[in-house]
């Protein structure tokens, strides 16, 4: 063999060789992530003045896991996340206003990153990290640099010239995940109406006299076939439980449109009342539908050790939340 063609295939063995390292070292970054523990590192890291707003909220997400994209610069940061996840469009935002939960199409799961960016100026922008709540006017709240934000709201600047959020939990950049939980298939669909029957009072989850105002109560009721007794579920990002990766769901009931199932309160609790309220985003308002023996138990994404129970069998029982038991009845719901 001659000293040219060995040279040549000693070249591509080498160029070989590093685009392997390359690939892996791109698998490596793209892990997934999770918003509990970027909101954790937010909490402890939310007025320490390490770096920029760009590099506190890329240190939040590096903290969730999610270490394919490391950017200092706001407007940078923003459009390269949109390749891992997905980008929820802002609408209806001024400069003289505190960013909505409704300005985002009530779509925002905590740990998403909220981005504007600067159409002129020294500025490329701003970005934050949602804190997965918001105020009583339905203002979304924040953890951020320049400008510490501890869990408070945000207005953009006077020269912002787009606004939208990026949506990461569940997202990876190659098929496989670091994490070891599984996705959990339904047969439930989206904006189909069903009907959730309580297996222990063989009565409807109905939203009392199929008002349409914010704090109406939940109750159990016969069948009436009234609109306080249709209910439709639409996907809120998703949580992971035992294990297992479950779709939440908002559940808006018929006759009340611009509300959702809700627990009354700031937190999931034994004993939380459960009404309609406003459509907010909080995760008060997202539900897990586990799949038991004779139908659902439908478990706050608040806190997942509470479930949706009928606290009696006769028309007009209350509803709200209670420690899951398994087989109680009062606790399972076919939904049809």
């Amino acid at each position: 063999m001659s000293k040219s063609i060995k040279r040549v295939l000693a070249f591509i063995l080498t160029l070989t060789m590093l685009l392997s390292i390359s690939v892996m070292g791109a698998t490596a970054a793209s892990t997934s992530y999770n918003p509990d523990k970027a909101l954790s590192y937010a909490k402890s890291h939310w007025n320490d003045g390490k770096g920029l707003c760009a590099e506190f909220v890329s240190d939040c997400l590096k903290a969730g896991g999610f270490t394919a994209v490391y950017n200092v610069n706001a407007r940078q940061l923003g459009q390269k996340l949109q390749s891992y996840g997905k980008k929820i469009n802002c609408s209806g935002w001024s400069s003289s206003s505190c960013f909505t939960s409704k300005m985002f199409g009530y779509s925002l799961s905590k740990g998403d990153v909220i981005v504007w960016e600067n159409s002129s100026g020294s500025s490329s922008g701003h970005v934050a990290l949602y804190s997965g709540e918001t105020n009583s006017k339905g203002q979304i709240l924040v953890y951020a640099h320049n400008r510490a934000k501890n869990k408070d709201v945000l207005m953009p600047t006077s020269n912002a010239s787009k606004c939208y959020a990026i949506h990461l939990n569940g997202y990876t950049t190659s098929t496989s995940s670091s994490s070891s939980a599984s996705s959990v298939s339904t047969s439930l669909k989206q904006n189909t109406w069903y009907c959730m029957t309580n297996t222990k009072s063989n009565k409807l989850l109905n939203v009392y006299g199929s008002r349409s105002a914010s704090n109406t109560n939940v109750t159990v009721y016969q069948k009436d076939n009234t609109s306080g007794q249709a209910f439709k579920l639409v996907a809120h990002g998703s949580k992971t439980f035992n294990g297992k990766t479950y779709t939440k769901y908002v559940v808006v009931p018929k006759c009340a449109s611009s509300c959702a199932l809700n627990v009354y309160g700031t937190t999931s609790k034994n004993g939380s009342n459960v009404n309609i309220w406003t459509k907010s985003g909080n995760s008060t308002q997202d539900w897990i539908f586990e799949a038991v023996s004779g139908g659902y138990v439908i478990r706050s994404a608040n806190n997942t050790s509470y479930v949706l129970t009928a606290t009696g069998t006769s028309n007009s029982s209350n509803v709200s939340l209670s420690t899951y038991s398994s087989g109680n009845k009062a606790q399972i719901w076919k939904i049809a």
